[in-house]
């Protein structure tokens, strides 16, 4: 008689079927839903859903959002351009773009409301409308010391050394206080 070293190996047990994942609680989601399936938050795939609630989004949301992405767009290139300081006649472009982009604001905020679409992209929206209102107006303040700035830009393209930037600074600040002391002086009766 010949005995056996090998392990034992356990009792075959009968295969059971696999459920579909719907059915299976491992797999499955919120609401009984296979996860994965494009839905709900966090989810891949293009079946984007709507604000928060796990709902798709409709034409008049997907409008409204787009807007305010074009006026995100649009705000990242007016701060670029105003952080940048390009040379002078050049801060005029930012004016007017600064001026477009509060416009644009304006128009996705009522979108945004229109589409009953809440949170995040309405208040980024009115931040950002804050944000380009602000810059419009110190942006329209070198228009109107259009010759203060003329002047400095040219001083400062020439200027060489610190001294000579200081110069040119002091000499702006002087044209800056005097031109305001002309406009006051005209308002006044």
């Amino acid at each position: 008689m010949m005995v056996s070293m090998s392990a034992p190996t356990p009792p075959q047990s009968p295969q059971q079927p696999q459920r579909p994942a719907e059915q299976n609680p491992q797999n499955s989601g919120k609401n009984g839903e296979p996860r994965g399936s494009g839905s709900g938050p966090g989810a891949s795939g293009s079946g984007a859903s709507g604000p928060g609630r796990g709902k798709p989004l409709t034409d008049e949301q997907r409008s409204a959002l787009s807007m305010a992405r074009l006026f995100a767009l649009a705000l990242l290139v007016v701060v670029l351009l105003a952080v940048f300081a390009p040379p002078w006649p050049w801060p005029i472009l930012v004016t007017v773009l600064a001026a477009a982009t509060v416009v644009l604001g304006v128009v996705s905020l009522v979108r945004l409301r229109k589409a009953k679409v809440r949170g995040l992209p309405v208040l980024s929206t009115l931040i950002g409308m804050i944000m380009a209102a602000f810059m419009t107006l110190s942006s329209a303040g070198q228009l109107v010391f259009w010759e203060a700035y003329q002047d400095f830009a040219e001083c400062r393209s020439s200027a060489i050394t610190q001294q000579a930037t200081q110069l040119c600074q002091a000499r702006l600040e002087q044209a800056i206080e005097t031109r305001t002391q002309e406009l006051m002086d005209s308002v006044r009766p």
